[in-house]
């Protein structure tokens, strides 16, 4: 690495001490926000597209918060599994990419003996994916603000699913 950045003319980031702890220091303000910025739009279109999952959403959120004037802190949204599932699902779905991408297979895939159907839609949660989602990376380039983007997620979707509805604006899976 060294190396790359000395044939570039640049000087190696800091990998420890003050140095290393003002760059982390300034870079904490972004960490998380452009997962968390890609996340809600799909977050709050797939429910809106897929009503059932919007119902069964507001029900655990209504049974388990009394009052959408007091969410409760994020460890306490974290026990709930549906609220878990939205939001891995819409993680899952938004890494990656800064447009919505249909994620549907329009003819069979054929894959290592598997098949996979055209017409496979996206956006169920509650499936056992948690393999598969790597929004935040993984291992030692994990992204240091993946607690803070995970604590707005929760936080946000059940504010906003609490105590509102809304309506989609010319959004489809085609667009």
């Amino acid at each position: 690495m060294t190396d790359l950045h000395s044939a570039k003319g640049r000087t190696r980031p800091p990998q420890s001490g003050e140095g290393f702890a003002v760059v982390a220091i300034r870079l904490m303000p972004f960490a998380g926000s452009e997962t968390t910025a890609h996340t809600l739009p799909r977050l709050f279109f797939y429910p809106k597209h897929k009503p059932q999952v919007l119902v069964k959403l507001r029900e655990e959120l209504h049974n388990t918060i009394p009052d959408a004037s007091s969410i409760p802190p994020w460890a306490d949204l974290q026990a709930l599994p549906f609220l878990g599932a939205v939001i891995r699902e819409a993680l899952r779905l938004s890494y990656g990419v800064t447009t919505r991408l249909p994620r549907i297979a329009h003819e069979d895939i054929k894959y290592k003996g598997y098949i996979i159907p055209a017409g496979l839609e996206d956006g169920k949660p509650g499936r056992r994916l948690e393999k598969y989602l790597v929004a935040f990376g993984k291992g030692s380039r994990q992204c240091l603000g993946m607690n803070l983007a995970d604590a707005e997620l929760y936080l946000t979707v059940a504010t906003v699913v609490w105590r509102f509805d809304w309506e989609q604006y010319e959004a489809t899976l085609g667009n």
